[in-house]
């Protein structure tokens, strides 16, 4: 059915936009974590090294040391290995000519030293700070992808059950009101046309509709000729009356010789209404022809009418 499949597509575009959401923040922190990485490797590395190298020069004469030429250049290699960025190189390299391998770190000069490693620093924490940055902006970006997703999705599913309860819930409603009625005795009740029902709905509602016009047309008929069947005065009327009354557990139907339906009771009325064949086979039993299975068929003595039994469903 067009209907049931429309659900599922509804269904599943929903949950497709909620999967959406959920991977898209795993990217966005998947995303975030080679930043915070980048930060730690390429700039606290080389930041560290620095804070060696100030440590060394900062432990001044008279203090004992092991080896502070070895620690002073093993923090500078390191520093030399990890370079990131192109204004690090020049600093370097005024710093391994300032700290002349040949000669002890005691005697360098240790004010340009100093200002050196200031500067190798701060292109650090220029770095981390540009870094942290980036981080910033691409978390920014994240989140208002996120809020997008999730207003995408809310917007989806308001739009979609605004869709089915136009389309599907009050139709249902509808049918049901009718249904409900009708059992209540409301049997002029009908299913409002132009809901904006689905297809499937509309079609149930137009048949349920002429189903009860049908049933409506064929009391009216039963009722007018069950009138003229009282009021007709005729011995074989009131005989014919009786004999339906004392049959009235099963559906009675009773037929003219000419086939026209003249009586019945409720049970024969919606019969009548379900099975739009069963007066012309009621017809064909008043003109002679013997009753099908599970219709007992007895003349009216003293009339050319038959009283048609029909065998309960």
């Amino acid at each position: 059915m067009q209907l049931t499949r429309n659900l599922r597509l509804a269904v599943a575009g929903l949950i497709a936009l909620h999967l959406a959401s959920a991977f898209a923040a795993i990217a966005l922190l998947g995303r975030m974590r080679p930043a915070i990485e980048k930060i730690i490797d390429q700039n606290v590395y080389s930041l560290s090294a620095v804070e060696e190298m100030l440590s060394v020069l900062a432990e001044g004469e008279g203090v004992e040391t092991t080896s502070p030429h070895a620690r002073f250049r093993a923090a500078y290699d390191r520093a030399a290995a990890n370079i990131t960025d192109e204004r690090e190189r020049p600093i370097l390299m005024t710093i391994d000519r300032l700290s002349d391998a040949s000669l002890p770190i005691e005697s360098a000069p240790r004010h340009a030293l100093v200002a050196e490693l200031v500067r190798l620093g701060e292109v650090n924490r220029d770095n981390i700070v540009a870094a942290d940055h980036d981080a910033r902006r691409l978390g920014t970006a994240g989140a208002w992808s996120l809020v997008f997703l999730a207003t995408l999705t809310l917007g989806s599913a308001l739009a979609a059950l605004r869709r089915m309860d136009r389309r599907v819930l009050q139709p249902v409603e509808e049918l049901h009101d009718v249904l409900l009625g009708l059992r209540r005795g409301e049997h002029r009740r009908r299913c409002r046309p132009g809901l904006g029902a689905a297809d499937e709905l509309a079609q149930a509602m137009a048949a349920l509709n002429r189903i009860l016009d049908d049933r409506q047309s064929a009391l009216v008929t039963a009722t007018a000729a069950e009138h003229a069947f009282l009021t007709g005065g005729d011995e074989a009327d009131r005989a014919t009356l009786l004999h339906l009354l004392d049959e009235s557990e099963d559906p009675v139907v009773v037929v003219e010789g000419t086939g026209e339906v003249v009586a019945c009771n409720h049970r024969g009325l919606d019969r009548l209404s379900d099975q739009g064949d069963l007066k012309a086979t009621l017809a064909r039993i008043a003109r002679g022809e013997p009753a099908p299975r599970g219709i007992e068929a007895s003349p009216v003595k003293g009339a050319d009418r038959y009283v048609c039994v029909l065998d309960a469903e």
